[in-house]
C-alpha cells in the first residue's frame, strides 16, 4: 500500500510543479513541492497575495489532493513596496467607495499589515464584503 501513496504522491508532486510553472497567475521562479499522503506543501516567493493565493487554487484542484499547505512567501518587489500611509489611503479609499462595509470599520496598517477592528451584522458580511477587498 506504501508504493501506491509514493507512485500516487510522485505524480502529484509532478502535476504541481508543471501546473504552478505554466499557470499565467502565478511567477514563481523557484518552487518546492512536497506531498505526503495526498497533502501538498509548496514553498517558494511570490510578488504579491494573489499569486500566493491562486497558487493555492491551482494545486488544491489536481486530482489526488487531499490538502494543500501554502508556505510561499509574498516578496514585494522594491519598486511595488508603498508606505503603511499609502495603503492605508488606498485601503481607506476603497471601503468608502463600498456600501457594504461598515461605517463605523476602524483601519490600522503597520509594517504593511493590515488589521481591521469593528463589528458587522451578520458573520457573512465578514466573509462576502470585507475579505475581497483586503485579498488584493
Amino acid at each position: 500500500m506504501s508504493e501506491m501513496i509514493q507512485r500516487n504522491d510522485r505524480h502529484i508532486q509532478q502535476d504541481a510543479e508543471t501546473d504552478l510553472r505554466w499557470d499565467p497567475r502565478v511567477t514563481i521562479k523557484e518552487v518546492n513541492v512536497i506531498v505526503s499522503q495526498g497533502i501538498v506543501t509548496i514553498f517558494g516567493e511570490v510578488s504579491n497575495l494573489s499569486e500566493k493565493l491562486a497558487a493555492k487554487h491551482i494545486v488544491k484542484h489536481i486530482a489526488g489532493v487531499k490538502d494543500v499547505i501554502n508556505e510561499l512567501k509574498v516578496k514585494i518587489p522594491d519598486e511595488q513596496k508603498q508606505s503603511d500611509t499609502e495603503i492605508l489611503k488606498a485601503i481607506t479609499h476603497v471601503f468608502l467607495w463600498n456600501q457594504q462595509v461598515p461605517r463605523d470599520l476602524r483601519l490600522s496598517v503597520k509594517d504593511s499589515w493590515v488589521t481591521l477592528k469593528g463589528d458587522v451584522a451578520w458573520p457573512f458580511q465578514k466573509k462576502q464584503h470585507l475579505t475581497p477587498l483586503v485579498q488584493f
